[in-house]
């Protein structure tokens, strides 16, 4: 719906009604009207799950990183020798 026609629905409802508070409305803009927001209704929807996602994803990022911080390097604190248990023993 284009910004003239919601200012026109604007107008509408703000402007003079009858006794019970009532305005007459064009059945089709207000249909218009509903499926619009419907369809917003959707991509926000969309737009939430694509968020927790990429939070999600910072999430495990950090702990990875976090682990690769706390991680001695490979061979840090090894020998070089293996040990090897005699069977004879």
């Amino acid at each position: 719906m284009t910004d003239e026609k919601l200012d026109e629905l604007e107008a509408v409802c703000s402007g003079e009604a009858d006794e019970d508070g009532k305005v007459k409305l064009f059945r089709r803009d207000a249909l218009v009207l509903v499926t619009e927001l419907r369809e917003l209704r959707k991509h926000v929807a969309a737009l939430s799950a694509l968020e927790g996602a990429v939070g999600t994803f910072h999430r495990v990022l950090a702990n990875l990183c976090a682990y690769r911080e706390r991680q001695p390097g490979i061979g840090a604190g090894v020998s070089g020798r293996v040990a090897v248990q005699d069977p004879g023993r």
